[in-house]
């Protein structure tokens, strides 16, 4: 509602933009009424003020439904981490405690991401087998992607 009356009454563009941000960042259910609110103003703005030939996807891609894309993205990781630290002190743990449990999910998945790209970068390719889906070539020996690294998959010589 703030956003409307200083937009309405032309407080300036900059402060429109930082309620904005504020309250798409802040609270979860100002994003539906925000897109809502931008997409009418777009389109009133594109057809009765004629400010554009032809009403595009391109028209509304302002930094406004930027700020409330990246505010949503933001808040996924943030309100799942509320939930995790909500239950553990509903079943009786210490505040401390659900946040040390994040603290640590957090460091192994890092670590487990950092091994997972040196291992990857560390194998050496000498047998390729094409696949019928991507026609791509995977390494030898490597199951990652589902193939099993059994020697009936690969072929007798090595292409390179």
């Amino acid at each position: 509602m703030q956003v409307i009356i200083l937009d309405a009454v032309n407080a300036g563009g900059r402060a429109v933009t930082i309620v904005h941000a504020v309250f798409s960042a802040i609270d979860i259910f100002y994003i539906p009424y925000g897109v809502f609110y931008f997409v009418n103003k777009q389109y009133f703005k594109c057809t009765i003020m004629n400010t554009c030939d032809e009403l595009s996807w391109e028209n509304y891609m302002g930094t406004e439904f930027a700020t409330m894309f990246f505010a949503m993205i933001l808040q996924i990781p943030i309100f799942a981490a509320l939930l995790v630290i909500v239950d553990i002190v509903k079943d009786g743990g210490k505040f401390s405690d659900a946040l040390n449990l994040i603290l640590v999910k957090i460091v192994e998945h890092t670590a487990y991401v950092i091994a997972h790209y040196k291992r990857r970068a560390s194998l050496k390719c000498t047998h390729f087998i094409p696949t019928e889906k991507t026609h791509s070539s995977y390494c030898r020996g490597d199951s990652y992607h589902g193939i099993p690294a059994s020697n009936e998959y690969w072929p007798t010589s090595s292409r390179r």
